[in-house]
């Protein structure tokens, strides 16, 4: 197993933990146990290493207690969970992909590319950089509004709330700030993403990520395969899926384990992979983040010969978390159907 584990640091709400020294190797089994604890739902590890894939599914239904959790033989369509501020990493890659290709650059602004769109009422807000969005050093609240739901703004706000935010927002310095995680950041930089390629964001992340991986189940919109979205809960209470409009770049998208794990090896794999140099830059450290380093929008951890790379998610009855570490080619996944579930104690005991 890797020898660090990047503990889960932020989703769409924080849930952080320090590096810890990893344990033996526990079975994907005995981790997906340990990850939704004595809660109901159901829990998916599943770990890339040595070149072989080891997975597994438990499930605990409600009113049963601390009952064991049934480990599943899905033999079928894989369960599919919400991975929240996994997302992210979409949105940081297309960004990745279009600086890349010389088509946007860190350092082009909001009022640069808004203009003609958006009457920003601060010039602070105009002359934020997509490097400051990416790495939530932006200034930006993690919500816009004043008292608004977290939860409604989550699920409901659409592309109008967002930008009329935008247009009325006021931030009290100038960027760089110190990093502030921020939904709203990254929903912004989705929506640039929009606006310069005339593509749903969703569109964008099939066309040039998730097509070419032959993720096939790793969408916003579950269309006919809605029953495999696994039930949710916050703790023993049934939860309701989020879903999103705004914030589909930052928290939007639901998958399986299996798809995550392709995911992640095609991201190690840097320019010689599938994705090419932006799978490389993706994970070019850009700043700081509360002690540890950033990419694009993917949390660094560890010395650079012995890095690992992570982000978390966390929804109305989701969580998850994907670790990546390049030193020997390792990738963990582990999507939870219950917000409440222990998943990062999991990860820092056997990661």
């Amino acid at each position: 197993m890797m020898r660090r584990l990047a503990a889960a640091a932020v989703g769409l709400c924080l849930f952080g933990a320090a590096l810890a020294q990893s344990q033996p190797v526990a079975d994907p089994e005995s981790m997906a146990r340990e990850a939704l604890g004595s809660e109901p739902g159901w829990a998916s590890v599943a770990l890339w290493r040595q070149g072989q894939l080891a997975q597994a599914t438990v499930r605990r239904d409600p009113g049963t207690g601390g009952a064991q959790a049934e480990r599943l033989a899905v033999s079928g369509p894989a369960p599919l969970f919400e991975i929240g501020s996994i997302s992210k990493l979409f949105t940081g890659l297309l960004l990745a992909q279009a600086v890349e290709r010389g088509e946007l650059s860190l350092d082009d602004t909001l009022g640069q590319l808004l203009r003609g769109t958006v009457d920003f009422a601060s010039g602070r807000v105009a002359a934020i950089s997509l490097r400051q969005l990416v790495t939530h050093s932006s200034c930006l609240p993690r919500q816009f509004g004043n008292g608004r739901d977290f939860e409604a703004q989550i699920r409901d706000a659409d592309r109008v709330d967002l930008l009329l935010a935008l247009e009325r927002q006021q931030i009290d310095a100038t960027a760089p700030c110190p990093a502030l995680y921020s939904n709203y950041g990254i929903a912004l930089l989705a929506e640039v993403l929009v606006r310069r390629y005339d593509k749903p964001w969703e569109l964008l992340v099939r066309e040039r990520i998730t097509e070419p991986l032959a993720m096939r189940d790793t969408r916003v919109q579950l269309g006919d395969q809605s029953d495999r979205l696994v039930p949710a809960f916050s703790g023993p209470s049934s939860a309701s899926a989020w879903p999103m409009k705004a914030f589909a770049g930052a928290g939007g998208l639901r998958a399986s384990a299996q798809d995550m794990v392709v995911f992640g090896r095609a991201l190690l794999q840097g320019r010689a992979g599938p994705l090419g140099p932006a799978a490389e830059r993706l994970l070019t450290p850009l700043g700081t983040y509360e002690g540890r380093e950033i990419g694009y929008a993917v949390f660094i951890h560890g010395p650079p010969e012995r890095r690992t790379y992570s982000h978390d998610g966390l929804t109305g009855g989701y969580r998850a978390l994907l670790t990546l570490s390049p030193d020997n080619g390792e990738v963990l996944v582990a999507p939870v159907s219950n917000r409440q579930a222990p998943l990062s104690a999991m990860a820092q005991a056997w990661w």
